[in-house]
């Protein structure tokens, strides 16, 4: 008789469960994300008094159609707003907020640009020479 350990099904699960804790702290990280981004447009509009209806809207409408974050930027009144999404509903995502903010704003629509991109490298320090 012979006595064989079997490893796969004990990698399979260590994988499974490692994918599953990624999952859930993206998730968290996602969550704190909008909530910060969340705060800081409560405060562009409560504290500064900077935010227009448009910018106070987009956002707002951002989450309500599923952004994992979203908030108005640049230098007040007026302005941009950017959401975050995950990439395979970005182009669905971007069509169907430019036509809430069309039905809502049909005077500002034909001055609104609508457009997807993917975020760039973090801050970080460039060495001298």
């Amino acid at each position: 008789a012979t006595n064989s350990t079997d490893n796969s099904t004990d990698n399979s699960t260590d994988k499974a469960a490692a994918s599953a804790s990624n999952v859930i702290e993206v998730t968290k990280q996602h969550k704190r994300l909008g909530e910060l981004a969340h705060e800081s447009q409560r405060h562009s509009d409560n504290l500064l008094g900077n935010i227009v209806s448009e910018t106070r809207w987009l956002p707002l409408r951002a989450e309500e159609r599923g952004a994992i974050a979203a908030s108005a930027f640049g230098a007040g009144f007026g302005g941009s707003v950017w959401a975050l999404v995950k990439s395979e509903d970005a182009d669905e995502f971007k069509h169907a907020w430019a036509n809430d903010y069309s039905q809502k704003y049909p005077q500002s629509a034909a001055r609104a640009t609508f457009f997807t991109m993917r975020p760039g490298p973090g801050a970080r320090q460039i060495e001298r020479y």
